[in-house]
């Protein structure tokens, strides 16, 4: 563990945000940002258009409206990318027997 440069033994990466935009509680609607382990990206769902984004920009521009924010363990979040990457053979059941190891 470094605690000098954050990287904690249980540090977690963001990697999608369902936001709420509209001026209330009962106006408006939810677009979803989420982060695609085979684009290696941020993607931002709103309605039937799909766009990408920035992480920097999914963390400015959510901060208000986020509603619900999901986190990975960042050592999971390493190795499924690091399977998206190099295409690893089998990545779907690797990256499930990855998840269920105990941390």
């Amino acid at each position: 563990m470094d605690v000098l440069s954050g990287d904690l033994a249980n540090s977690f990466r963001l990697i999608s945000v369902v936001s709420h935009i509209g001026s209330s509680s009962s106006s408006g609607h939810y677009i979803s940002d989420v982060y695609d382990m085979k684009k290696q990206s941020w993607l931002t769902y709103n309605d039937l258009d799909v766009s990408r984004t920035q992480e920097a920009t999914v963390q400015r521009d959510r901060d208000r409206s986020g509603y619900i924010f999901f986190y990975m363990h960042k050592d999971v979040f390493e190795e499924l990318s690091e399977l998206e990457r190099t295409g690893a053979s089998g990545g779907a059941s690797e990256a499930g027997r990855t998840v269920l190891q105990p941390l």
